[in-house]
């Protein structure tokens, strides 16, 4: 129903008009979701920076225990 209210969605980096069926921006680059309450994209999820995070949290918290706890 909120796309229906908007004829455009706003980037929520830098602010540029988009079209609603963009999925980046063409200013400044960002990946760019639906549009929220107030016309601005949300976010998309960045999934392979939480994965990556993760895994070398891990890593770090093993070689630590490796290194001078066991």
């Amino acid at each position: 129903m909120n796309d229906l209210l908007h004829a455009f969605k706003k980037c929520p980096e830098c602010l540029a008009n988009l079209k609603m069926d963009a999925d980046r921006c063409h200013e400044c680059k960002t990946k760019v979701g639906p549009v929220g309450k107030r016309g601005i994209a949300k976010r998309p999820v960045d999934w392979l920076g939480y994965l990556l995070a993760i895994t070398f949290s891990t890593a770090i918290v093993y070689f630590i225990w490796w290194a001078f706890l066991k």
